[in-house]
Parts: C-alpha cells; sequence; structure tokens
C-alpha cells in the first residue's frame, strides 16, 4: 500500500478513516449509481442528493466500524 503522509494519516485516526472511505468507497458508489440511473433515464435532482446521502452514512458507519474493531487496536498492540 502507499505510504505517503495522507495515507499514514489516514490510517491513523477515526477522521482519517471517514475521509479514507468517503474517498475510496462512497464516491465510487455514488458516482455509479448516478451513471447507472442517468444511463436509465430515471435520475431526478432528489434521487441523486438520496443516493448521495445514503451512501456517504453507509460508508461512515463501515469506517468507524473498521476504525474500533481493526485499526484501533492493531494501533494499540504496535504502540507497546
Amino acid at each position: 500500500m502507499l505510504r505517503n503522509r495522507f495515507f499514514k494519516w489516514g490510517s491513523s485516526s477515526l477522521k482519517g478513516h471517514l475521509i479514507l472511505f468517503q474517498l475510496l468507497g462512497a464516491m465510487p458508489l455514488s458516482l455509479w449509481a448516478i451513471l447507472t440511473m442517468r444511463y436509465e433515464g430515471t435520475l431526478t435532482v432528489a434521487w441523486a442528493i438520496r443516493i448521495t446521502l445514503l451512501s456517504s452514512a453507509l460508508w461512515a458507519i463501515a469506517a468507524a466500524l473498521f476504525w474500533y474493531t481493526m485499526s484501533k487496536p492493531l494501533i494499540k498492540t504496535r504502540s507497546k
């Protein structure tokens, strides 16, 4: 994995996890859903907002769960 300052920060804090999960998960999922609905001709502004908010909320929950179950304990064991 890339080890630049952004990814180090992203993997070492809850705030970083939230931002990384949004960039790597929620944004592509929202884009895919919006483009699919546009292609089918069923896209409206309300649906675009709803898709974006739902995707962001789901990926934020996933980021928080991943932080508290995997990353935080791993960081604690490495710092000892």
